[in-house]
């Protein structure tokens, strides 16, 4: 079962995440990973789309930090976009922002034009 929009065109990986509602799933990570790995091979950049993520836990934080190191080492780019403010607000606290990128809703026009999404 897929939980995520996932888009893949000219070695793109657009996913857009789904809200999970009050209870974020403990195989939160592995199941959003599971729907990535298959595709490793076929994309160079990975564009996580969180417009519809109005919070984030600590699970989730770890979740995207450990997915932009392994993105890191596979040689692949990782962009977080359309984050909305609350959970901007938690990736600039936990300097998550300077990390990895991270675009809120009003600054991702220019990823999705650069990526024509």
């Amino acid at each position: 079962m897929d939980n995520h929009d996932i888009n893949l065109n000219n070695r793109v990986l657009h996913v857009t995440l789904k809200d999970f509602g009050v209870e974020i799933p403990e195989n939160y990570c592995d199941l959003l990973r599971n729907e990535i790995n298959p595709h490793i091979k076929e994309f160079d950049t990975l564009i996580i789309d969180m417009k519809n993520i109005p919070y984030a836990d600590s699970k989730m934080l770890g979740c995207y930090v450990n997915l932009f190191k392994n993105m890191n080492k596979a040689a692949k780019e990782m962009i977080c976009i359309n984050v909305q403010q609350q959970v901007l607000r938690i990736f600039q606290i936990t300097n998550i922002t300077e990390i990895m990128p991270v675009k809120s809703m009003d600054d991702s026009k220019d990823v999705l034009e650069k990526y024509s999404l």
